[in-house]
Formats: structure tokens, C-alpha cells, sequence
């Protein structure tokens, strides 16, 4: 981060804050991820280079649901997934913004709804051989079983573990709901 300020070089500055903020929300900073990605915001908007800002709107959007603000993640993800079919971009982001709706409709008890945004994230990940996002999306629809009080597929535990260790997983990652 030092070295990106003092170089002045504000596009690389942007991706550092970026991945500062995901490190600080999955170590559950939450006000110093919103800070660091509103930063990056602003930097790769100030540079031009727009096409950067809806990974950031992703992670800001898992800010919220992780402070508890279902509606302003909720909306963000919405208007996000409207206008995932105008570019290559946002088409990436499909699965990891259904899996944030996702949670969102968990923590407002909504489990049918959060099942079939999570199926959509799966799918979506699939698709684009996104393993990752596909692993943390299995995590996630296992997750809703639990909360129904059902017992998850086998074959999905299984997919989900041999993801995570093709991946090199040292352990699975949390799922990110509001407290």
C-alpha cells in the first residue's frame, strides 16, 4: 500500500485497496473494508477505468450482508445481476452476486429463495469453470440444508472437498452471514 501511494500510481493503488478490503472482511474488519473498497472505488473511477468498479460493488454488497444491512445488499446485488448480461465483466460476477443474494434471502429466512439464487450461483460458476466460487457456493447451498434440518447430499459434500483440495484449501472458508 506504501509503495502504491508514493508512486502515485493510483490504477495499481485502487487494486491494492481492493484486495485489502477482501482480506479485511474475511478477517471480519468490516469498517476498514468498507473504507478500503470505497478507496478503491474511487480510484479506478477517478483513473477510468470503470470497468473495475463492479468487483468492488461485489465486495461492498458482502460488507453489507456481513454488518447486517440485507436491503442495501440486497439492492446493490439486484441492480448488479439486472445488468449482468451488458458486458463480459459482469457476466464473470454472476455467481458470486447469486450467491450474495443468496445469503441475504438465508438471513431473511427466505430458504426456498436462497436455494435457487445459490443453485443459479452454481450453475453460473459451472459455466465459466469458476472452481472457487464453485466450492464456496456448494458450502453454501450445504449450509441451507443444515438451517432446514436436512442432511446434504453426499455427492455435494464430496464435489465440495475435492474442490477445495484441488484448490490446495488448507480449510474451508466461512460463509459470510450477518451476525
Amino acid at each position: 500500500l506504501s509503495l502504491w501511494k508514493a508512486s502515485r500510481y493510483r490504477f495499481f493503488l485502487a487494486v491494492c485497496l481492493s484486495l485489502l478490503g477482501r482480506v479485511s472482511l474475511r478477517l471480519g474488519r468490516l469498517d476498514e473494508a468498507v473504507s478500503r473498497l470505497g478507496e478503491s472505488k474511487t480510484n479506478f473511477r477517478d483513473v477510468g477505468a470503470e470497468e473495475e468498479i463492479p468487483p468492488v460493488d461485489a465486495r461492498i454488497a458482502e460488507c453489507r450482508l456481513a454488518l447486517g444491512n440485507l436491503d442495501g445488499a440486497l439492492e446493490l446485488v439486484s441492480g448488479m445481476l439486472r445488468r449482468a448480461g451488458e458486458s463480459n465483466g459482469m457476466a464473470k460476477m454472476v455467481s458470486l452476486l447469486e450467491r450474495i443474494r443468496g445469503h441475504v434471502l438465508i438471513q431473511q429466512g427466505d430458504l426456498s429463495g436462497a436455494r435457487e439464487a445459490l443453485e443459479a450461483s452454481l450453475a453460473a460458476a459451472k459455466e465459466r469453470n469458476n472452481q472457487f466460487e464453485a466450492a464456496l457456493t456448494m458450502l453454501s447451498l450445504i449450509e441451507v440444508d443444515r438451517f432446514e434440518c436436512l442432511e446434504p447430499p453426499l455427492e455435494l459434500v464430496k464435489e465440495s472437498r475435492t474442490l477445495l483440495g484441488r484448490l490446495k484449501g488448507r480449510a474451508e472458508p466461512p460463509v459470510v452471514l450477518a451476525p
